[in-house]
C-alpha cells in the first residue's frame, strides 16, 4: 500500500473516461489529516499541544500515525480492498446487462473499465487512508 495523487474522479463510459472537476482525489487531506489526529492523540496526555503547518509529514509517518491509533488498519485496509475489487469486478461483469448500448460499445466500456481499475484502486486507498477520524476505535 503506498500513497500517491491520482487525480479527479473518473466518469467511465463506452464514450471514453471524463474525469469529475468536482470530486478531488481524498489525497491532498492524508497529511492534514494525520497531523489533526496526532494532534488530537496528544491532547489525551496532555493539556496543550501545537500544530506546526510547517512540518510535511512523509508516508512512514502518515502510516506510523495511522497504525498508532488503529493497529488493525492493514486487516481492515485488505477486507475493504477485496470487497472493492470485487465490485470493479462485477462492475465489468455488468456490462453485459447494458441493452442500450452495442456490442462493440460494450466492448470499449470493458476496456475503459479495465484501463482505470489501478487508477481507481488507488483513489480507494487515498480514501481510506484520509479517513484517518473515522478509523479511531
Amino acid at each position: 500500500m503506498h500513497l500517491k495523487y491520482v487525480g479527479h474522479k473518473p466518469v467511465i463510459s463506452h464514450t471514453g473516461v471524463d474525469f469529475s472537476i468536482g470530486k478531488e482525489d481524498k489525497y491532498t487531506y492524508i497529511e492534514p489529516a494525520a497531523q489533526m489526529l496526532h494532534f488530537l492523540g496528544t491532547l489525551e496526555k496532555k493539556t496543550k499541544s501545537i500544530i506546526n503547518p510547517n512540518k510535511v509529514l512523509d508516508e512512514a509517518e502518515v502510516f506510523d500515525i495511522l497504525h498508532k491509533y488503529r493497529p488493525d488498519f492493514d486487516a481492515y485496509y485488505k477486507t475493504e480492498m477485496v470487497l472493492y475489487e470485487k465490485k470493479l469486478d462485477d462492475e465489468v461483469l455488468d456490462v453485459v446487462m447494458h441493452n442500450s448500448i452495442k456490442d462493440m460499445e460494450k466492448e470499449v466500456l470493458k476496456k475503459n473499465l479495465d484501463f482505470m481499475r489501478v487508477y481507481r484502486l488507488q483513489r480507494v486507498t487515498n480514501k481510506l487512508v484520509s479517513e484517518l477520524s473515522h478509523l479511531i476505535k
